[in-house]
């Protein structure tokens, strides 16, 4: 996570992301924890409103989707943690993290050591 610039969030209040400085190196939350599937932030017109972006991390040479689902290539890619705030009269925050292996940053207990669960395209 990159301090500096996402660290005023109230997301990261009481972090250490948050007393972080523009310069600082980016603070790796966790090992492994983007993970081998994520989702890019692409404004394709459906973004909810007030979206707000709590931290990104790009990463090259990923595969990427160059059409519907058929063809593929090596592109760079960019995640994004988001935020919003649901606009349905309840109010209620809305966390996207954008990829499968957010649940690892909850806890210490993984099954990577398990050859039959490991995964070997883990980019993170």
């Amino acid at each position: 996570v990159d301090g500096g610039r996402y660290g005023r969030h109230r997301a990261w209040r009481g972090t250490q992301v948050s007393s972080m400085s523009p310069g600082d190196p980016p603070l790796v939350l966790y090992p492994g924890l983007l993970g081998h599937e994520w989702d890019e932030d692409v404004d394709n017109g459906w973004r909810p409103a007030g979206l707000q972006t709590l931290a990104t991390t790009t990463v090259d040479n990923v595969q990427g989707i160059m059409d519907w689902g058929s063809t593929f290539d090596s592109v760079t890619a960019t995640h994004s943690l988001v935020l919003h705030r649901r606009g349905n009269g309840t109010g209620a925050f809305v966390f996207g993290s954008g990829t499968v292996q957010w649940a690892w940053g909850l806890d210490s207990h993984h099954d990577v050591n398990d050859p039959q669960r490991a995964n070997k395209y883990n980019i993170r």
